[in-house]
């Protein structure tokens, strides 16, 4: 097995139970809050600090600070530890006084963020998102420290902690989700019980990721903050990096700030739909950039063009063998695959199909959000973030100005929200074709014929598919109109194992996936000498 096909299959089957729990979780949410107003605040709440970690901490910080660390520790384990303490006491250093701030005004905040008219001062939702946001808030803080920590062991090619810390993540919050449906009088709402089930789970995988520092005996130590060169550096590599390696957070909180103009609850539909959307884009984008980011960054230190476009073109077949067939899916079986995982409780059919609408545009965009994924990373590899900037800059105005135009005739319909869902995917399509037009004008290393060869029958084998699950939608229609959820759920997997399978038998068929490469990718692989500390 090769050194990126391992650090893939750690990060994307350890993100695979993540997102596991992670159903489970929204499957409960569903249940107990549908998309009532208390459902809506709670996702307003969860995305203001998500969204600044995943563009900070887990963007610019991870792009900026592993390719930086991962040099280093070539050259000076000791320097490169220095550099991580110094990093890590200015994060805390700036963060505290912000979350702080944050808290304080987030009655004059949440009006600017949400100016809608559902969101409004006075309103039911307006009281709960900020008294949510309170408590969210300093999830920012212990989310960001331990994204910092998950660099310094990427950096080390220690994967698996820092891609198992989500998994901590929705064990918390379904625990205090539990107690919230078992013991009512516990906390206000069950989404109050949600929102300090985040924060708790920020201070456990703080504990998380120490201990596996320890074990490699990189442990952190608080120093007191100064400038260094390395850390201009950083901040040099990081601040365009904030906004260019983080479009699609950034297209999901402006679609959140646009859904706050529609009616009462197209933030909750927006949302179940894009938990089922970011399944393959967490899955295969967040593990290509964090397996694929180290190797890329010592390839292009030393020059290897040919182990570089063998890094990318791999990384593009494993995430398109995915995304294709799943995109699919998604597009042709939305309808019921939101009325099994979702339809019960106090989420109705009538939200089901309305979350399902906005699932169906969302899917035509999963290939470009991976894919985009990968290239992006060949420009942080290169600590080209400048460029990265510029891309994102426009494909975000893009989604905006489409979301705006697309909501206004869809609105009297009551399905404005799925502009701003076919307007985030349409980004995404813009944002690969500008990002691959840069690699091949600034020469940087390509896809090999092999990758665009594999690709091909892969898109053959996935319209075979597609036709099959066409097939079975339709004559499965009255089932999911039903309410017999066990019968539900045992179709819905039937219909998706029997696509899987002529998808898979296809790409073994054509030639797009062979026996030698699954035989490959379960072999052990030897320790790497060139790493200065021991794997995981």
């Amino acid at each position: 097995m090769s050194k990126i096909t391992r650090a893939f299959a750690t990060v994307s089957s350890l993100t695979i139970l993540s997102r596991i729990l992670g159903f489970a979780r929204e499957v409960l949410t569903a249940q107990l809050l549908g998309a009532s107003a208390v459902a809506d605040a709670f996702f307003v709440a969860l995305r203001l600090p998500n969204f600044l970690r995943q563009v900070f901490a887990e963007g610019a910080l991870s792009v900026a600070f592993v390719p930086i660390m991962s040099q280093m520790l070539t050259e000076d384990k000791t320097r490169a530890k220095a550099f991580a303490e110094t990093t890590l006491s200015w994060l805390i250093t700036i963060l505290i006084p912000f979350c702080a701030l944050m808290m304080i005004f987030m009655p004059q905040i949440i009006p600017v963020l949400l100016p809608g008219e559902t969101f409004a001062p006075g309103t039911e939702r307006f009281a709960l998102s900020v008294d949510m946001a309170r408590i969210t808030y300093p999830f920012l803080l212990f989310i960001s420290v331990v994204a910092l920590m998950g660099g310094v062991l990427n950096s080390l090619h220690k994967f698996a902690p820092f891609a198992a810390a989500p998994c901590i993540f929705n064990v918390v919050i379904t625990i205090f989700l539990l107690l919230a449906w078992a013991e009512p009088d516990w906390f206000k709402t069950a989404g109050h019980a949600m929102a300090y089930g985040l924060t708790a789970s920020g201070i456990v995988q703080i504990l998380w990721m120490i201990w596996f520092l320890r074990r490699a005996d990189f442990h952190l130590r608080l120093r007191l903050p100064h400038m260094t060169p390395e850390m201009k550096r950083l901040l040099i590599i990081m601040l365009p990096a904030a906004f260019s390696g983080s479009v699609t957070q950034i297209n999901l909180l402006l679609g959140q700030t646009i859904a706050s103009f529609l009616p009462g609850g197209s933030v909750s539909y927006l949302y179940y739909a894009e938990r089922l959307n970011q399944l393959p884009i967490g899955i295969l984008g967040v593990a290509a950039g964090t397996a694929l980011l180290p190797l890329l960054a010592r390839a292009v230190k030393q020059n290897d063009v040919a182990q570089s476009t063998h890094y990318l073109s791999r990384t593009i077949e494993f995430c398109l063998f995915l995304a294709l067939p799943t995109a699919l899916a998604f597009l042709i079986l939305a309808d019921p695959i939101q009325i099994t995982l979702f339809q019960r409780g106090e989420f109705t059919m009538a939200d089901a199909h309305l979350s399902a609408m906005a699932l169906m545009a969302m899917a035509l965009g999963i290939p470009a959000f991976v894919v985009g994924k990968s290239f992006i990373t060949v420009l942080f590899a290169h600590q080209d973030t400048k460029t990265a900037l510029k891309i994102s800059l426009i494909t975000t105005a893009f989604s905006t100005s489409l979301a705006f135009l697309l909501i206004w005739p869809l609105r009297p319909l009551g399905v404005g929200h799925v502009g701003i869902a076919l307007a985030t995917s349409s980004a995404g399509w813009l944002n690969v074709y500008l990002l691959g037009r840069t690699l091949r004008q600034k020469e940087k290393f390509w896809i090999d014929d092999n990758c665009k060869r594999n690709v091909g029958r892969m898109l053959m084998s996935a319209g075979a598919m597609a036709i099959v699950l066409l097939v079975f939608q339709q004559i499965t229609t009255q089932i999911f109109a039903g309410d017999r959820q066990f019968l539900r759920l045992i179709t819905l997997g039937g219909i998706c194992a029997i696509g899987g399978g002529i998808y898979i038998g296809l790409c073994f068929k054509l030639g797009a996936l062979r026996w030698q490469d699954v035989k490959t990718f379960l072999k052990p692989v030897p320790k790497d000498p060139s790493i200065p500390i021991g794997e995981a």
